[in-house]
């Protein structure tokens, strides 16, 4: 995992997750303790190795469950997640939307950030322009008549 963090690895991950070179300066933001903290590095093989496909498939009846907007920000370009993936994960949704993002990978926020804010945006607008969250119970409810920064809800 330390050959992760080296040079030629962090440039063979974001290679592997960006079609856009992303600068020195912010793969070290990105990487953090990862690169420096072996501790860090331990932690994310466990984490990793402790992943079970059966979670996932238990997870599926879940999302055919779930009736609130969904909306799967891909990027066109991703090896890891093809968009195939995407696609069938949309259908899973009730009410799911994809958005195909072009020249982008697994890290679309990298790749094209702006376009991925326009598209959060977009998607929370139309859930304020609603007036209410029907997930959300009456008492919680968003008011649009508030400044947006007041209408962040947890």
């Amino acid at each position: 995992m330390s050959t992760l963090a080296s040079g030629p690895g962090r440039a063979f991950f974001m290679k592997a997750v960006c079609v856009t070179a992303v600068p020195r300066p912010r793969q070290d933001e990105i990487f953090g303790p990862f690169a420096t903290n072996a501790s860090t590095r331990h932690e994310a093989v466990r984490v990793t190795a402790s992943l079970d496909p059966a979670l996932t498939m238990r997870a599926a009846p879940a999302i055919e469950r779930f009736s609130r907007p969904v909306v799967l920000a891909w990027g066109t370009d991703d090896k890891l997640f093809p968009l195939d993936h995407a696609r069938r994960l949309a259908q899973a949704f009730p009410n799911a939307r994809l958005v195909e993002i072009s020249d982008s990978s697994t890290f679309v926020m990298l790749d094209a950030p702006d376009r991925l804010a326009r598209i959060v945006a977009e998607a929370v607008d139309a859930r304020l322009e609603a007036g209410t969250d029907p997930g959300l119970p009456a008492e919680a409810a968003l008011r649009t008549d508030q400044p947006r920064s007041a209408r962040v809800h947890d």
